[in-house]
């Protein structure tokens, strides 16, 4: 509900406001502002495919599936909350590649390092609280996610046995 999942409310209360000042009904601002997440959400997509280094048919083929899907278009036009939660999911998986590929290389001092590890579980962190702000439910979803860097971390102590190396993973998580 509305007490535990603000984000929907929140866009609710914007469409109508908006709606008053365009003076259409709020629906319609509500429907706009839906498009407007899926269209964040396919910009995003876009940047995790390039990231992925996904050679251009299949980012083409991508990008057009999160356009034509029938469930995704429904989600952003029938008013579900759904939709609001869709960029913040494509955002935490990109931070995640980002966050482990940074982990997993070595060659940057221990301090700026730590700060970095800070920095990309802040936002990590970020992006599933705006998942749990649209859908609750999401928050074993975090959980799942955080496995294979704790995993990870314990690797890189028997591995090195040095808690140094561990660090910017305990700091990420």
């Amino acid at each position: 509900g509305p007490n535990r999942e603000p984000l929907f409310p929140l866009l609710v209360a914007l469409a109508m406001r908006l709606s008053e000042w365009i003076g259409i009904h709020y629906q319609y601002v509500l429907k706009l502002l839906g498009g407007i997440c899926l269209v964040v959400t396919m910009m995003v997509v876009h940047r995790l495919m390039l990231l992925l280094k996904a050679n251009r048919v299949m980012i083409a083929l991508g990008l057009a599936w999160i356009g034509l899907s029938p469930t995704l278009l429904n989600t952003t036009f029938w008013l579900w909350s759904e939709i609001a939660a869709f960029p913040f999911v494509v955002l935490s998986v990109w931070w995640v590649i980002k966050s482990w590929s940074f982990l997993k290389e070595d060659g940057m001092g221990d301090l700026r390092r730590s700060w970095v590890s800070a920095l990309y579980g802040a936002m990590v962190g970020a992006m599933f609280i705006g998942i749990l702000c649209v859908k609750a439910i999401a928050e074993p979803l975090f959980w799942v996610y955080l496995i294979p860097f704790i995993w990870q971390a314990l690797v890189v102590f028997i591995k090195h046995g040095d808690w140094s190396k561990v660090r910017p993973w305990l700091i990420f998580i």
